[in-house]
């Protein structure tokens, strides 16, 4: 069933994938996934091909500076949340984002939310955001996205 959507979850058992298949959380997660790569579609955005079955290794910047790449989380989950502080129905999927992180961020799944504030013409500082998501209540881990990460 993994297999049939294009995802390869090698590292967890049948009995670890179970609970995060049945978890609508998770599945919403995807789907609001799907839904900004679609809104931001306009950008240069990496294809993956059936030669190609693993993610491109986007790069970012922490919010203190650090580069941080999607090579780093080797055999684990990675959901990855572009978001904005603009962005309505951005605004509205974080707490989402945020109870499947305090349920499911753990040893096998990764959560980043990759801010895209940082780019013209907004320009917002990385304190700025940092200071948002705290506001927000966002716990899971901020990474800036630029427009080569795109």
């Amino acid at each position: 069933m993994i297999a049939r959507y294009g995802v390869d979850l090698p590292s967890l058992t049948p009995a670890q994938r179970e609970p995060l298949l049945k978890n609508g959380k998770l599945l919403l997660a995807a789907a609001s996934l799907l839904a900004i790569n679609l809104a931001i579609s306009s950008y240069r955005t990496p294809v993956l091909s059936e030669a190609s079955p693993s993610l491109p290794d986007l790069g970012f910047r922490d919010l203190s500076g650090n580069r941080a790449r999607l090579s780093e989380y080797p055999g684990k989950i990675v959901v990855l949340n572009f978001w904005a502080t603009w962005c309505p129905p951005c605004l509205m999927e974080l707490p989402h984002f945020q109870e499947a992180y305090d349920e499911f961020g753990t040893e096998n799944v990764v959560f980043l939310g990759a801010s895209l504030d940082a780019m013209e013409p907004y320009l917002m500082k990385p304190e700025e955001i940092a200071e948002f998501a705290e506001g927000r209540g966002i716990g899971y881990p901020i990474v800036i996205a630029d427009s080569a990460a795109l």
